[in-house]
């Protein structure tokens, strides 16, 4: 009888360790996941100040010459498209750039 309570003892014990363990990589893969969405609020706050400040240059520039197509606005260009995709890339684990 003993032995079977150290055996129960023995599995809890096991079973509370492995516990343990997915719950420190948990709160590890947690701490990555915030410091991530930092990073993304952090280039969509700089996007958004980009457009409100194209917006207002075109604004500007429609009193000047009203036929400017506001299509010109937001397109991204060439050299804005690869930081973008430079800066994800960075943020973004390496698993979620996989795509089938």
């Amino acid at each position: 009888m003993l032995n079977r309570a150290v055996n129960v003892m023995r599995q809890i014990t096991a079973d509370d360790q492995r516990v343990l363990a997915q719950a420190a990589a948990l709160r590890q893969r947690a701490a990555g996941l915030k410091e991530q969405a930092k990073n993304v609020r952090d280039v969509v706050r700089a996007e958004r100040g980009r457009r409100v400040r194209l917006e207002a240059y075109f604004a500007y520039c429609r009193e000047i010459a009203p036929e400017w197509p506001k299509d010109w606005i937001y397109e991204e260009g060439e050299e804005d498209q690869i930081r973008t995709e430079r800066v994800l890339r960075a943020m973004t684990p390496t698993y979620v750039l996989h795509r089938h």
